[in-house]
């Protein structure tokens, strides 16, 4: 299942729930295609990249809100495309490291209902972690290594870097106070 919060543009202005019930992964998939092919008349008000549903807590008939308010509105273009691929780039690899050598079709699977994303744009978005190695991809056999997300096929294993980068934070020096100053 596929929900998503709809305002379409033009004479019509009521917003609606667009829930996409499917036992397939595929369906969702195509669903999204054809969202991000033809979807430019209509808005989404959720969380482009991950999300997590619906808060009853908005609801205007529980809380006598005027509006749900959502925030703003994602539309299927471009600029949207950039923007999601841009924060799945920061929230996949934590999700590859919480649950390390699963094929991109099962994590595309986990993730169908959570989000805007099309497969292109989370390949688009795989390929920083993979070119930062902070993510591993090979294909189903481990013998070939993917270089670049757009090369990723369904079948392919997306796991933690074998070595595993190390941030750290440059030392903070505290100013003393001179001894004049400390004298008076």
């Amino acid at each position: 299942m596929t929900v998503f919060f709809i305002t379409p543009f033009g004479s019509n202005p009521r917003t609606y729930w667009f829930i996409h019930l499917a036992n397939s992964y595929r369906a969702n998939a195509v669903m999204k295609e054809i969202h991000w092919k033809y979807g430019n008349h209509f808005s989404h008000s959720m969380t482009p990249a991950l999300f997590v549903g619906y808060d009853t807590k908005r609801d205007i008939q529980v809380t006598d809100q005027r509006n749900l308010g959502f925030g703003e509105e994602h539309f299927f273009d471009g600029v949207t495309g950039k923007r999601i691929e841009t924060e799945l780039s920061e929230l996949l690899p934590r999700k590859i490291y919480d649950r390390p050598t699963q094929s991109f079709r099962m994590m595309m699977r986990g993730m169908a209902n959570g989000t805007m994303a099309n497969e292109s744009i989370v390949r688009e978005a795989l390929h920083l972690p993979i070119l930062c190695k902070d993510i591993e991809v090979f294909d189903k056999d481990r013998r070939t290594k993917r270089r670049k997300g757009s090369s990723i096929k369904s079948t392919d294993i997306l796991m933690p870097a074998s070595q595993r980068t190390m941030f750290f934070t440059p030392s903070v020096s505290v100013p003393r106070k001179a001894q004049s100053d400390a004298d008076d």
